[in-house]
């Protein structure tokens, strides 16, 4: 079972979804909308399911099918996301591609 609620003063521009299984809440995903050169897209700012579900290829598609599905209804053309995980996994498993590379200098 999948609930989203509106996050922020019930925008439609930032959306929450908990992945639920007997009555536990076992994941969520935060997304919001962007733009970049006025075109619209939907980040995903976090994306997490709780062990032992945390390798269900299972929920985290269908957490990014109701993703996706919301993020076409909001205008997007994509979706987008930062992640420190393996980017080829994402790729194999979720459809998507490398688009830019994040830098970071430490500077303190």
């Amino acid at each position: 079972q999948y609930v989203r609620t509106h996050w922020a003063s019930n925008s439609e521009q930032v959306a929450v979804w908990a992945a639920i299984e007997g009555g536990k809440v076992v994941g969520h995903c935060l997304a919001a909308m962007e733009a970049m050169w006025g075109i619209p897209y939907a980040m995903v700012i976090q994306i997490e399911l709780d062990a032992p579900h945390r390798a269900t290829v299972i929920h985290k598609a269908q957490m990014l099918n109701e993703l996706e599905a919301w993020a076409k209804s909001q205008g997007a053309k994509a979706l987008k996301m930062l992640t420190p995980r393996t980017p080829e996994a994402w790729m194999r498993h979720s459809g998507f591609v490398q688009d830019k590379i994040l830098m970071r200098k430490d500077i303190a």
